[in-house]
Formats: C-alpha cells, structure tokens, sequence
C-alpha cells in the first residue's frame, strides 16, 4: 500500500516538472479555469 502511494506521486511530480518546464504557467492557468 504504503509503495503504491509512493509511486503514484514520484509519478505526479514527473508528470509537474514535465507540465511546467514544457508549458510554465500556462498549464497551471488552464487546470484552475476547468
């Protein structure tokens, strides 16, 4: 369980680097307004 989360959010956090060094502040904007 406890190796599950784990991985779910080392997956997130690469999923947030990609996102924001690709797209900076754009990304961020757009998941606020949906």
């Amino acid at each position: 369980m406890k190796n599950k989360i784990s991985k779910i959010i080392n997956n997130l956090e690469k999923q947030i680097k990609i996102n924001s060094s690709s797209q900076n502040s754009k990304n961020f904007e757009g998941g606020k307004a949906s």
